[in-house]
């Protein structure tokens, strides 16, 4: 029983299988059929030529319009690109420019004032009397150049580039470059080796050595890798300097609000000593002796003398003289004569009759004391 059980399970699988696959079928031949509808409803669009709506229509581009240039007065310093700016306007544009007498008139529409004013005034009344002022816009453009153009310019360039004064300096590499670029077209510089040499030669010291011994420099005659080169070692150091003032530690200042008063720190005090300082140290003595400078203008000392007499050996209250001797007024007339009388006579007193003097005087002077 268990045996025709599954067989009846087993067959009825096999049924729902098989139903299962018609139904596929029938599903893939309604795909077919679909499929090759759409097809042939292609092809039958491919067949016609719709048009387009409006919505899909693209709009025409309008070509980009140059600035027009501006007013021109004369100056030669402005000549040049003046004139740049009026044969870009009508590159951009031929067909506004059809012959060369139209591109002559607009020209002269800008130079409204200065030297370009006197210039184009001329050819303008020509230009409206229906003649042509110059046979042909080249000859027109020689004489503009010639006119407006700066004198020298070449020669001036060349010059410049010989000396000191096309050296960077204190510009940026930047500015630097973009000038000599300027002075090498007024030039007329072509061989990029010169260009090369120029170039270093006008660079500051450190950067040209910098790029002097990179592992691979660029080559010697090729002056745009020069000018890349040296732009990238500048922000390089730019870099690096704007780097390093953002890391400088900064020192901040206190501030107070507006109203609080300011207190000042209160003074710091020394704490007091522990123990007593100890004794300063006893300066040690000079072993030096002073030399004795006046040694050799000391003297013998000279024995003392009477004040009385003269005479060394006693003093003048023991003079031996001091009762014997005894003038009076005539006497001390009379030896004061007689020594005006040797001194007149040109014999002079000695040191003796000095002595005497002195002592007569003396006694003259005691005597009257005594007498009075």
């Amino acid at each position: 029983m268990e045996k025709l059980d599954k067989l009846e399970a087993e067959v009825t699988r096999l049924k729902a299988l098989e139903e299962q696959v018609e139904r596929m079928k029938d599903n893939e031949s309604q795909m077919l059929h679909l499929i090759t509808t759409l097809l042939s409803r292609v092809s039958h669009l491919e067949q016609r030529d719709p048009q387009p709506s409006p919505s899909l229509l693209q709009k025409p581009i309008k070509p980009a319009r140059p600035s027009s240039p501006a007013d021109y007065n004369g100056d030669r310093a402005r000549g040049r690109d003046f004139w740049n700016s009026c044969t870009l306007y009508m590159s951009m544009c031929p067909s506004e420019f059809p012959d060369a007498a139209t591109q002559i008139s607009w020209v002269l529409s800008y130079m409204k004032t200065g030297r370009a004013a006197t210039f184009a005034g001329p050819a303008i009344e020509k230009l409206g009397n229906g003649e042509m002022p110059f046979p042909d816009f080249e000859t027109f453009k020689r004489e503009f150049r010639e006119r407006f153009f700066p004198q020298n310019e070449k020669s001036t360039a060349l010059n410049k580039l010989e000396t000191e004064d096309y050296f960077q300096g204190r510009r940026s590499v930047q500015e630097y470059t973009d000038a000599f670029q300027d002075l090498i077209a007024k030039a007329g510089y072509s061989d990029g080796l010169t260009i090369v040499q120029k170039y270093k030669r006008g660079l500051s010291t450190p950067l040209r050595v910098a790029i002097s011994k990179q592992k691979e420099p660029p080559a010697g005659d090729d002056p745009e890798a020069w000018y890349e080169t040296a732009k990238q070692f500048a922000n390089s150091d730019a870099e690096t300097e704007a780097f390093e003032a953002t890391t400088k530690p900064t020192t901040t200042r206190p501030t107070f609000a507006r109203g609080t008063p300011f207190k000042f720190p209160a003074p710091k005090v020394p704490a007091p000593p522990t123990s007593a300082p100890p004794p300063p140290k006893p300066e040690p003595k000079s072993q030096v002796v002073p030399m004795d400078i006046d040694s050799s203008r000391s003297t013998r000392p000279t024995p003392p003398v009477c004040f009385r007499c003269g005479k060394p050996g006693h003093f003048k209250a023991r003079c031996p003289q001091r009762h014997d001797i005894r003038l009076t007024d005539e006497e001390i007339r009379h030896l004061l004569g007689r020594l005006l009388k040797e001194a007149t006579a040109g014999r002079g007193a000695s040191q003796d009759e000095l002595e005497v003097q002195s002592t007569s005087n003396g006694a003259a002077e005691d005597f009257t004391q005594d007498s009075e």
